[in-house]
């Protein structure tokens, strides 16, 4: 799906934004009440996390906590295009286990907040957020939907997972 702005909601915990930006634009510091898994796919981007500051590059993947304070600076030479998947902790806490912390790339334990991701990973989490982004049109269709976008929102937190544990522990 390709839309030049596109927003939903799925229920009260997720939010998904699939976001293309033409011309320069420079975002205020802010932090969200939720925590933010953020896929860049274009653009002449600066990402500040904190006190660092990542050029940011096709495939390039930050996660935001609720106190991290972060802003894109984008120079506007090409569209900034990124899918961005907002939720509440909540919604994975009870998902994790003592073997696993599905939020332990959002804690900073792991000294993170920017990477690039294999051409691999890439592809895995681009199809997993082009499925989440998918619409649904009727009843059935939503109730099915739901279903499914809880699934693919598992296997994107699932895939982070396996990519921190192998990379950034």
């Amino acid at each position: 799906m390709r839309n030049d702005d596109y927003y939903m909601e799925l229920n009260e915990s997720i939010v998904l934004m699939d976001k293309r930006t033409e011309g320069p634009g420079d975002a205020r510091f802010h932090f969200h009440e939720d925590y933010e898994i953020f896929l860049f796919l274009e653009g002449d981007v600066d990402l500040y996390i904190e006190q660092s500051v990542h050029h940011m590059q096709r495939g390039h993947l930050a996660v935001f906590n609720d106190r991290e304070i972060h802003r894109a600076c984008h120079y506007g030479k090409i569209p900034f295009h990124r899918i961005a998947i907002h939720f509440h902790p909540r919604l994975v806490h009870g998902m994790c286990t003592p073997a696993t912390n599905l939020l332990g790339c959002f804690q900073r334990f792991l000294k993170f907040s920017a990477c690039i991701l294999s051409s691999h990973n890439f592809k895995t989490i681009f199809r997993f957020c082009q499925c989440l982004l998918e619409p649904c049109d009727s009843l059935i269709h939503r109730i099915l939907c739901r279903a499914f976008q809880n699934c693919y929102f598992t296997s994107i937190r699932t895939s982070l997972d396996q990519i921190f544990a192998t990379q950034y522990t």
